[in-house]
């Protein structure tokens, strides 16, 4: 009877188009799919769509995979207004069932199959996590519901490292603000968050045998000053993004970079000689006992990154103790040291159980050991120091800048570092970067880059064209969005939109060639709706967080009756009892000045 009368309120809401729903339309059977990365291998499996249904289950045998069970779980109600029931068992046809397949060997591997069921098999929890990515981006709304079209596919990553990096040690990125990310990151299916904590301004790392760290935070560009969160709120980050498949990398600079560190503790990081001394006794007990503070919040991180970039070595090479230590340690020159530090650091840093990443800056000598992995930044990444470190026999991560976050989408999609002669096992991968940037400047910039970047590191050989690439990317843009906010949002109208920004090769002045530029007229209106129950949309026009008492969204919203050059619109899903549910969703609108 409860699941006859859950089917029933189902049909009904599938039924029934509110006036918050009422211009959105329906995408419709035999749709293109949507794909972001394009997967290695697909297969048609069949010529109709699965239906969901208000009696699907989300299934498992695997008990360490209930944290994806639920995460899925709270995406699809989201996403479609279900809310699949979750069990441990057998499937049965109309579930979506998830399980671990050792035989897939590759920890990222996934295959996914739908046929009277969709089936979702991950070498680990990392390839199931990548699977239920991909079904996702697969859900299409039909006129009769919400459907997945019958395909085989079979995939996993092409590299080993995929993923992006943020700077929360410049300007603050609340913890909130890096859930958005990770959000963003599981949906493009990335796997490493890169986590920029200590430098010059700010350290952020909550260090709990030398707390003073982080007492004389300062910010880059007038920005917000980074905070040090707790442990316990590191530790529950980790987690959130262990359940969703993202794996966060922790950066903690050494021995440039380090302005903060020799602000807060000169007794242990000084005396001031531009970098952190080598040559103070104290120096590498505490890095030891940091480094171990690090490895045991992010627990599930292989890596732990010691920067090693941009240092000026040369004032700690003219100090006298450093002539004396050098002398005791058989070191030639300051070089010589600063690479001494870096196997220093990589003996530390593998006690923990972690492996070692260094920037491109760092003097990569004999003494250097090969498994400490080289992220090239430099413009001359592609083809100059990549080639020279992978014949020694290095592994490399590519985050060259050229293109970077501030280039064009079609330059960003047009860029490949690979070639078929390079070594996959020390080729490790590629990222985007994002310097010196808020946590509320994080998914805006990253959204329209990181995902393109990652297709050329997940399927590099792919070469599909940027038409396809700019047509999967507005549709999956889309997914975003309601995936967070439980928010589907249609724009008619525009001047300039996502599409037409996109089809210009996502391009312009630096600002337009980072975030496209949506532009109004009086014909513009904006459509909110949500698929989910009980929930309604508050909104703003003012650029201010919507509320319990902001407007309740009733009908399309018409831009020009602002009256204003520019407007931010905001809104976001409250319950019956006025608590929000999910992200604010936000976007800029300008008013056309153009004839």
């Amino acid at each position: 009877m409860k699941h006859h009368l859950t089917a029933l309120l189902f049909a009904a809401l599938l039924a029934y188009v509110p006036a918050s729903a009422a211009d959105i339309s329906v995408t419709g059977a035999g749709a293109p799919l949507n794909f972001l990365p394009w997967p290695q291998t697909l297969k048609p499996a069949g010529s109709t769509e699965l239906p969901l249904k208000a009696t699907t289950r989300i299934v498992t045998t695997d008990r360490a995979l209930a944290p994806l069970v639920k995460v899925l779980t709270g995406e699809i109600q989201m996403l479609t207004g279900m809310n699949p029931a979750n069990a441990l068992g057998v499937a049965k046809p109309g579930d979506i069932m998830i399980a671990i397949d050792p035989s897939l060997k590759n920890e990222a591997a996934y295959t996914l199959t739908v046929t009277d069921r969709v089936t979702i098999k991950g070498g680990g929890y990392i390839g199931a996590a990548h699977g239920t990515s991909l079904l996702l981006q697969a859900i299409t709304r039909l006129k009769s519901g919400f459907g997945i079209p019958k395909i085989s596919v079979q995939d996993q990553p092409h590299s080993q490292y995929y993923g992006c990096m943020v700077d929360i040690a410049r300007q603050d990125n609340s913890i909130e603000e890096l859930k958005g990310v990770v959000d963003m990151m599981r949906h493009y299916r990335l796997r490493f968050l890169q986590l920029h904590m200590t430098d010059d301004h700010s350290w952020t790392f909550p260090s709990t045998a030398y707390p003073q760290l982080g007492k004389s935070n300062t910010s880059s560009r007038g920005g917000p000053v980074p905070k040090v969160n707790t442990v316990a709120e590191w530790k529950e980050l980790v987690r959130y993004a262990d359940d969703r498949g993202v794996t966060l990398v922790p950066e903690i600079e050494t021995p440039g970079h380090s302005g903060a560190a020799r602000r807060d503790l000169p007794e242990v990081f000084g005396p001031d000689v531009a970098v952190m001394n080598m040559t103070n006794p104290k120096l590498y007990p505490a890095l030891d006992t940091i480094i171990g503070e690090v490895a045991d919040v992010f627990k599930s991180s292989p890596y732990i990154h010691i920067g090693c970039d941009e240092c000026n070595i040369e004032p700690i090479s003219r100090d006298v103790n450093s002539k004396d230590f050098r002398a005791a340690n058989g070191l030639k020159d300051g070089s010589d040291m600063f690479a001494w530090h870096i196997a220093k650091m990589n003996g530390i840093v593998k006690k923990y159980g972690k492996k070692m990443i260094v920037w491109q800056d760092a003097p990569i000598t004999d003494r250097v050991p090969k498994d400490v992995a080289i992220m090239v930044w430099h413009i001359d990444g592609n083809n100059g120091a990549t080639m020279d470190y992978l014949n020694q026999g290095r592994p490399v991560i590519q985050v060259t800048w050229t293109p970077c976050v501030y280039q064009p989408v079609k330059d960003v999609y047009l860029w490949n570092a690979w070639t078929k002669e390079m070594d996959p096992k020390l080729m490790l991968g590629a990222q985007l970067v994002l310097w010196e940037l808020s946590g509320a400047s994080a998914v805006p910039f990253l959204r329209y880059k990181v995902s393109v970047r990652n297709e050329r590191v997940w399927n590099p050989y792919a070469n599909l064209p940027y038409e396809d690439l700019a047509r999967r990317l507005e549709a999956t843009d889309v997914i975003l969005d309601t995936l967070t906010t439980g928010i589907v949002v249609q724009e008619k109208s525009l001047v300039l939109n996502l599409n037409s920004w996109l089809k210009g090769g996502g391009q312009g002045n630096e600002g337009a060639g980072i975030l496209p530029k949506f532009t109004f007229d009086d014909k513009s209106s904006v459509a909110l709706a949500t698929y989910t129950f009980n929930r309604k949309i508050r909104f703003t026009l003012d650029g201010k967080d919507p509320t319990s008492g902001s407007p309740v969204y009733t009908k399309p919203i018409q831009l020009a009756e602002s009256k204003a050059a520019k407007l931010t619109l905001k809104a976001r899903l409250f319950d019956s009892s006025g608590k929000p549910v999910g992200s604010t969703w936000s976007r800029e609108y300008h008013l056309n000045t153009k004839p």
